[in-house]
């Protein structure tokens, strides 16, 4: 996403399985957060995955990343699993995931 020539935030993702797009990374700079702009960047990346016949997203998130949580959350993402040691802090990560609709 840029704003004013910058690039102020992305997404990255890959598809992952049959109908499925991981989410590898979403970036939003601090001083940009809070004013939709991760918001744009999740709709445009649902409306590519429908476009390419995926229905499903999946992402992983810090368990301590509270923020980025209730944004997923908010997004329509639930929790259905954990990683233990994911990251290489040692910290466990959250799998979380959204079923898009056409």
């Amino acid at each position: 996403m840029i704003e004013n020539d910058r690039i102020v935030g992305f997404v990255a993702s890959v598809e992952s399985g049959p109908k499925i797009a991981r989410v590898l990374m979403l970036a939003v700079l601090p001083d940009h957060r809070k004013r939709s702009f991760g918001k744009r960047l999740m709709n445009d990346l649902y409306a590519a995955c429908l476009a390419r016949g995926l229905d499903t997203v999946v992402l992983e998130v810090r368990r301590s990343n509270r923020d980025a949580i209730v944004f997923y959350e908010r997004q329509g993402f639930s929790v259905y699993g954990e990683i233990k040691n994911f990251y290489s802090n040692g910290e466990d990560a959250l799998k979380m995931m959204k079923v898009l609709q056409s």
